[in-house]
Order: C-alpha cells, then sequence, then structure tokens
C-alpha cells in the first residue's frame, strides 16, 4: 500500500469519528427552540464532567493556568490541574470556550487516532490490517446496543472509558491515552532493542507528561512491563533499565500528589467508583474475547502475543483493585484485544482465506453497532 493511499484512508477513519463524535452536538445545536438555549452539547457520557473542563477554559481565560475553586470561601493555593483546557483558555482569550473545547476535541481526536494505528502498526506487519484495526478499536464495542433496554449494563454503552468513545469526546483523555500507548509499546520495542536511547527517552517523557491526566497509570505501566519482563526471562541489564526509565516519573508523581494535596482539587484523585462487573466486562468486549483467549493460549510462545496478552490480563486484574478508580485500568483495551484478533487472522491467512474473509465481513458489521446505536441515541 502506498504512502498516498495510506494517508487517504487514514484521513477517512478520523473524519469518520469526527462526524460521529461532533455531529450530534451541532445537530443539537441547530434543533434547539427558539424560546430555549442551547446547552453546549449533546454528550453521551458524563456531559456535566464536559462542563467543568469548559469551565476550565473560561477560567484559562481569564489569565490564570493554575485552577482555583470558586466555590468555597477557604484560602487554598491554586492547583495544577486540566492543564490542557487552562492554558487553551490563556492562549486564546476572546473565542467562544466551547469552540475552544471541540477544537481541543478535533486535534487530540487526531493525535489519539495516529497513535493507535502507529501503535498497531508495531505488532501487526500488514498495513491493511494496521488500518482495518484503527478503524474497528476507535469505533468498536460489545453487545451493548443489544442489551441497553434489558436492564443489563454492558460496558461499552454503560460506563465512561470502556470504549474509545470517551476518549474521542474528552481532549485530554485522548492526550493522556495517547502518552500511555506511546509509553508501553515504545518500551516493547526497547526490550528488542536495548540500549536505544531515543525509546528511553520517549517512554520517560511519555510517563512524566501522563502524571499531568492520569497518574494512576504509572502503577498500569510498571505491572505490565514488570510481569513482561518475567514473562520473556529478561536480562538484569532490562530490569536495570525499567527502574532507570521510572525514576523521574515516579519521583515526579510523588510530588504532583503532595501539591494536590495542599489544594481544593485531592478528590479528583481520590474518586471512588464502583468496579466494572464481569457481566458488564463480558457484554462489553462480546466477541472478541473468546478469540483473545484462544490466541493467547494457541500461540502463546510468539512475543507479540505474549505483551499484548499481559497487558490485557494485568488491566483487567487491576481494573478489579479495591481502589476508587480501578475501572480506569479498562480505557484503551480494545487495542490490546484488536491486536490479538488480526493475529489470529493472519495466521488463518496463508491455507484459510474463507475464514478470514468471514471473520472481517462479520466484525466489521457487528462490532461498530455499539457507536451507531450511541450516535442514534444522541441525536
Amino acid at each position: 500500500m502506498g504512502k498516498l493511499k495510506l494517508g487517504f484512508f487514514l484521513l477517512l477513519i478520523i473524519l469518520l469519528n469526527l462526524f460521529l463524535q461532533l455531529f450530534p452536538h451541532y445537530y443539537a445545536y441547530l434543533k434547539t427552540p427558539a424560546d430555549q438555549v442551547f446547552s453546549g452539547q449533546a454528550s453521551w457520557f458524563d456531559p456535566w464532567d464536559i462542563n467543568v473542563y469548559v469551565a476550565a477554559v473560561g477560567f484559562g481565560q481569564r489569565g490564570r493556568v493554575l485552577l482555583e475553586n470558586l466555590y468555597t470561601t477557604a484560602q487554598q493555593p491554586p492547583a495544577l490541574i486540566y492543564p490542557l483546557y487552562t492554558l487553551s483558555g490563556f492562549v486564546f482569550r476572546s473565542v467562544n470556550s466551547w469552540l475552544i473545547f471541540y477544537g481541543l476535541t478535533v486535534a487530540m481526536s487526531l493525535i489519539l487516532i495516529v497513535v493507535v494505528y502507529l501503535s498497531v502498526s508495531v505488532f501487526l506487519k500488514d498495513k491493511s490490517f494496521s488500518l482495518l484495526a484503527a478503524f474497528l478499536i476507535t469505533v468498536s464495542g460489545g453487545f451493548g446496543w443489544l442489551v441497553f433496554d434489558s436492564g443489563l449494563i454492558s460496558g461499552d454503552t454503560s460506563i465512561t472509558g470502556f470504549t474509545f468513545h470517551s476518549a474521542l469526546q474528552r481532549p485530554h483523555e485522548a492526550l493522556g491515552l495517547s502518552l500511555y500507548l506511546v509509553a508501553l509499546v515504545s518500551f516493547y520495542l526497547l526490550t528488542k532493542a536495548t540500549g536505544k536511547l531515543k525509546l528511553k527517552i520517549i517512554v520517560s517523557l511519555s510517563l512524566w507528561f501522563l502524571m499531568f491526566f492520569y497518574p494512576y497509570y504509572l502503577l498500569s505501566f510498571i505491572a505490565i512491563t514488570a510481569i513482561y519482563l518475567l514473562a520473556i526471562k529478561s536480562t538484569q541489564q532490562s530490569w536495570l533499565d525499567l527502574l532507570g526509565l521510572l525514576i523521574l516519573p515516579v519521583v515526579s508523581t510523588i510530588f504532583y500528589y503532595l501539591h494536590l494535596k495542599n489544594t481544593d482539587f485531592l478528590s479528583v484523585t481520590t474518586q471512588n467508583l464502583n468496579n466494572v462487573g464481569l457481566l458488564s466486562s463480558l457484554l462489553g468486549y462480546g466477541l472478541l474475547l473468546p478469540i483473545f483467549f484462544y490466541t493467547a493460549i494457541k500461540y502463546r510462545q510468539n512475543e507479540v502475543v505474549r505483551f499484548i496478552s499481559v497487558w490485557f490480563l494485568v488491566s483487567l486484574v487491576l481494573s478489579q483493585l479495591p481502589l476508587g478508580f480501578a475501572r480506569f485500568y479498562l480505557r484503551a483495551l480494545f487495542l490490546p484485544l484488536m491486536v490479538q484478533f488480526f493475529f489470529f487472522l493472519s495466521q488463518l491467512r496463508g491455507a484459510q482465506k474463507y475464514l478470514v474473509n468471514l471473520f472481517l465481513i462479520n466484525f466489521l458489521v457487528l462490532l461498530p453497532l455499539s457507536s451507531g446505536f450511541i450516535f442514534m441515541r444522541r441525536l
């Protein structure tokens, strides 16, 4: 596949995702009755959170980057929190805060989708499979569309962050996930080519910037990389490399926590959300789960399958810990699931081409149904 054709199809994936995300907002704006006021959004997940982010943009437009809690008489110091929004407002002071937010949505979604494609390309050498995987990762769900009105809670349509939908809805989540993916995939490349200074810098800086978005992903990164090194019986040098990569992010995260502890925003780091149940996860991942486990067992000696399996399973275990934010470890897991799916197809490709086409046709129809369902509900 030529670079021009590759760029064209990647652009189509980006435009489709932006349409699915942004058109319902525009449609709601057009359909607002003359005697009413458009709220600024027609979001599916947590519209109250979107209001907070837009308010942070507005705060930055008043000339302050550090965020203050204006709803208290206590004199607490301002916090370096939601810097993507406060900085954007600080730079674009005369632009409508909602337009800034949606401008950030477009920019960060573009970055995330490109990062998803590049990440997948590391594991899948076939460019066509990588494009299809990038498309399905960003629009896929499970059986939420089927059971939504039955009283069952399916992760893909009911739980924020379970799929990529909310990442493409919230700019800071898109940027945070991009940093997380860059750090993990770069570390995987590092284990295959030790001693590359460029990769080490990328991993360490990605984790450092991630601190301002999702500091608890540092635990996820450490668990995944450490267990993977154990699984491949890595050398002492690899462990020393990992330790060196973590010094700056760990120390900085501790200081960042101490900073937030002295402000009104400590509650952001101590959220108390219920863990996602087994049935919700099974329904949310749908058809991808049995293929994942089949591939993880059958091709367990393959280095790609081993890393992807560790990534998914460790994240799944972390999501069940008694932590208020444990469910956030389910974010981005459609990427390893989809990589495993396309690795499975690549093994069938030689001898059973008709099965590959059969799987692709069915999954291309079934997996995006939850995104279509959410889109229609938003309209």
